[in-house]
């Protein structure tokens, strides 16, 4: 039992077995996990190009990225609410879509 209490710690971000990218801020988040609150952050980026074809055939290229803020709230863990749970995404998005004014038509839309 000794060996095992000893093994058990706050995981650094640079450990390949942290389940987070951020690490455990000083064991900050696993008790903030324990509690019931759980965050996120997420970055998502696209390119692409229209290399030939479409309704406007021109050459072009073009890039979109969104962020996102995310915030779980088990509320049986923090509140004692049964199976009831609560979730907050903030999200900003910016750049534009290829498929809306190089490859669908103007009259057609896409999807």
């Amino acid at each position: 039992a000794m060996s095992l209490a000893a093994s058990e710690h706050a995981a650094d971000a640079s450990d390949a077995n942290s389940p987070w990218m951020t690490g455990d801020w000083g064991g900050t988040r696993t008790e903030l996990l324990d509690k019931g609150y759980d965050f996120s952050l997420e970055y998502v980026s696209e390119m692409a190009s229209n290399l030939k074809g479409g309704f406007n055939d021109d050459t072009t290229g073009r890039y979109s990225d969104q962020f996102a803020f995310g915030l779980k709230v088990d509320l049986q863990k923090a509140f004692g609410w049964q199976d009831a749970e609560f979730k907050l995404a903030i999200t900003e998005r910016s750049g534009r879509n290829i498929s809306n004014d190089r490859i669908g038509g103007p009259r057609a839309g896409t999807l």
